[in-house]
């Protein structure tokens, strides 16, 4: 099973997440924030504290699939946290984002079965179109996985001012 958790910035998307994994043992949390300044690595260790001892991470912020790959079979639950901050490694780091995207949207369907799945992501198109073209690049990669994402999830919840809302499943 595919969970995909999305709304706006601060909207309880990660909280509401981890509530939805409480019921699972084996519990893997893919990170894709990198500790590059004091402010995320605050954030990290925030989120950290917000996770019960049950879980195992892994911060990894490009190549989700492989993680994914190396352990599928290892854990009841999958959560990926989140989506957003890997669409912006891939374009820092100038990867190819099709071919990633494509990757991860491929290898989902396959293995949903082998661990629950959920997937954070933000919703970042319904304000005003910024005028950098980096960050219109971004709203528009950001919105084409999130579509993909959409496409193959059995579940999707949207939060909105820390409620959430379920439009799909």
């Amino acid at each position: 099973m595919i969970t995909l958790v999305t709304g706006g910035i601060k909207s309880g998307k990660s909280s509401f997440a981890l509530n939805l994994s409480k019921c699972y043992i084996k519990k893997l949390f893919i990170a894709t924030l990198e500790a590059i300044d004091n402010e995320t690595r605050e954030k990290i260790n925030r989120h950290k504290k917000e996770r019960d001892v049950g879980w195992e991470t892994i911060e990894e912020p490009v190549d989700i699939v492989k993680i994914l790959k190396s352990n599928i079979d290892n854990y009841d639950l999958i959560l990926i946290d989140c989506i957003n901050i890997w669409i912006n490694n891939l374009i820092y780091y100038n990867i190819n984002m099709s071919e990633q995207i494509d990757n991860l949207t491929d290898f989902l369907p396959m293995y949903q079965n082998n661990a629950e799945i959920i997937i954070v992501t933000n919703e970042v198109g319904q304000s005003i179109i910024p005028i950098d073209k980096i960050a219109r690049y971004f709203i528009n990669c950001l919105g084409i996985t999130n579509q993909k994402l959409a496409t193959i999830a059995n579940n999707i919840y949207l939060l909105v001012a820390g409620i959430p809302i379920k439009i799909k499943g």
